[in-house]
Protein backbone atom coordinates (compact mmCIF):
# COMPACT_ATOMS: atom_id res chain seq x y z
CA UNK A 1 0.00 0.00 0.00
CA UNK A 2 1.11 3.63 -0.81
CA UNK A 3 1.65 6.06 2.56
CA UNK A 4 1.48 9.53 1.72
CA UNK A 5 1.84 12.74 3.95
CA UNK A 6 0.21 15.89 3.53
CA UNK A 7 -0.50 19.20 5.62
CA UNK A 8 -3.24 21.16 5.17
CA UNK A 9 -4.38 24.62 7.00
CA UNK A 10 -7.34 25.57 8.35
CA UNK A 11 -7.88 29.21 7.54
CA UNK A 12 -10.52 30.38 9.93
CA UNK A 13 -12.11 34.12 9.75
CA UNK A 14 -15.26 35.23 11.49
CA UNK A 15 -15.92 31.81 12.54
CA UNK A 16 -15.75 30.34 8.64
CA UNK A 17 -13.17 28.27 7.22
CA UNK A 18 -10.95 28.76 3.80
CA UNK A 19 -12.35 26.36 1.10
CA UNK A 20 -11.28 25.88 -2.27
CA UNK A 21 -13.18 24.25 -5.23
CA UNK A 22 -10.86 21.86 -6.87
CA UNK A 23 -12.44 21.50 -10.26
CA UNK A 24 -9.99 18.28 -11.29
CA UNK A 25 -11.54 15.90 -8.28
CA UNK A 26 -14.48 13.88 -8.37
CA UNK A 27 -15.40 13.81 -5.11
CA UNK A 28 -14.69 15.79 -2.17
CA UNK A 29 -14.44 18.66 -4.46
CA UNK A 30 -13.81 21.36 -1.07
CA UNK A 31 -10.74 21.08 0.25
CA UNK A 32 -8.59 23.24 2.49
CA UNK A 33 -5.38 24.50 1.24
CA UNK A 34 -2.49 22.48 1.29
CA UNK A 35 -0.45 19.76 -0.41
CA UNK A 36 1.71 17.17 0.17
CA UNK A 37 4.48 16.68 2.35
CA UNK A 38 8.11 16.59 0.29
CA UNK A 39 10.99 14.86 1.30
CA UNK A 40 12.88 16.07 3.53
CA UNK A 41 10.35 18.85 4.77
CA UNK A 42 8.39 18.98 8.10
CA UNK A 43 4.14 19.11 7.78
CA UNK A 44 4.17 22.84 9.04
CA UNK A 45 7.08 23.64 6.39
CA UNK A 46 4.82 21.91 3.71
CA UNK A 47 1.35 23.82 4.81
CA UNK A 48 3.38 27.11 5.22
CA UNK A 49 4.60 26.30 1.65
CA UNK A 50 1.29 25.53 0.12
CA UNK A 51 -0.46 28.31 0.77
CA UNK A 52 1.95 30.81 -0.41
CA UNK A 53 1.49 28.22 -4.03
CA UNK A 54 -1.55 27.71 -4.02
CA UNK A 55 -3.36 31.35 -3.00
CA UNK A 56 -0.19 33.73 -2.10
CA UNK A 57 -0.75 34.22 1.47
CA UNK A 58 2.12 33.26 3.98
CA UNK A 59 1.12 32.24 7.68
CA UNK A 60 1.59 34.29 10.63
CA UNK A 61 1.28 31.72 12.81
CA UNK A 62 0.06 27.43 13.03
CA UNK A 63 -1.26 26.02 15.78
CA UNK A 64 -1.14 22.25 15.13
CA UNK A 65 -4.51 20.59 15.56
CA UNK A 66 -3.83 16.58 14.60
CA UNK A 67 -3.82 14.12 12.27
CA UNK A 68 -6.67 12.50 10.25
CA UNK A 69 -5.69 8.91 8.02
CA UNK A 70 -7.77 7.83 5.02
CA UNK A 71 -7.19 4.89 2.50
CA UNK A 72 -8.34 7.16 -1.20
CA UNK A 73 -7.46 5.29 -4.21
CA UNK A 74 -5.50 2.35 -2.86
CA UNK A 75 -2.98 4.25 -0.50
CA UNK A 76 -3.32 5.86 3.03
CA UNK A 77 -2.99 9.42 3.34
CA UNK A 78 -2.32 10.91 6.23
CA UNK A 79 -3.40 14.60 6.66
CA UNK A 80 -1.47 16.92 9.43
CA UNK A 81 -3.72 19.81 9.84
CA UNK A 82 -3.40 23.30 11.38
CA UNK A 83 -5.67 26.19 12.52
CA UNK A 84 -4.64 29.67 10.82
CA UNK A 85 -6.47 32.96 11.81
CA UNK A 86 -3.71 35.57 11.21
CA UNK A 87 -1.95 35.66 7.45
CA UNK A 88 -0.16 37.90 4.98
CA UNK A 89 -1.63 38.59 1.49
CA UNK A 90 -5.41 38.14 0.04
CA UNK A 91 -6.24 34.77 -1.02
CA UNK A 92 -6.46 34.29 -4.09
CA UNK A 93 -6.33 31.37 -7.12
CA UNK A 94 -2.72 31.10 -8.42
CA UNK A 95 -3.34 27.69 -9.81
CA UNK A 96 -7.14 28.31 -11.71
CA UNK A 97 -6.02 25.15 -13.83
CA UNK A 98 -7.11 23.23 -10.52
CA UNK A 99 -8.59 25.76 -7.97
CA UNK A 100 -12.26 26.89 -9.51
CA UNK A 101 -13.65 29.30 -6.55
CA UNK A 102 -12.36 30.54 -2.72
CA UNK A 103 -14.82 30.66 -0.45
CA UNK A 104 -15.34 30.97 3.59
CA UNK A 105 -17.74 28.36 4.42
CA UNK A 106 -19.48 27.79 7.73
CA UNK A 107 -19.43 24.21 9.06
CA UNK A 108 -22.66 23.18 7.83
CA UNK A 109 -21.45 24.52 4.25
CA UNK A 110 -18.69 22.38 4.85
CA UNK A 111 -20.83 19.52 5.43
CA UNK A 112 -23.58 20.45 2.87
CA UNK A 113 -20.55 20.62 -0.10
CA UNK A 114 -19.09 17.08 0.95
CA UNK A 115 -15.96 18.28 2.55
CA UNK A 116 -14.35 15.49 4.41
CA UNK A 117 -11.94 15.37 6.26
CA UNK A 118 -12.70 19.41 6.50
CA UNK A 119 -15.88 19.23 7.64
CA UNK A 120 -14.79 17.02 10.91
CA UNK A 121 -11.92 19.49 11.93
CA UNK A 122 -13.29 22.99 11.60
CA UNK A 123 -16.31 21.37 13.77
CA UNK A 124 -13.76 20.39 16.45
CA UNK A 125 -12.36 23.67 16.11
CA UNK A 126 -15.85 25.05 17.15
CA UNK A 127 -16.21 22.64 19.06
CA UNK A 128 -13.00 22.81 21.54
CA UNK A 129 -13.39 26.33 21.66
CA UNK A 130 -10.32 27.22 19.77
Amino acid sequence: MIERVYASAAMRKDNRFLAMHHIKKSTHQWRFPGGKVEPGETSDQAVTRELQEEIGVVPLGLLYLGQHSTLVDGGLWTGHFYLVEAWGGEPRSLEPEKIGAIEFLSVDELVNRGSHPEDVVAALVQARGI
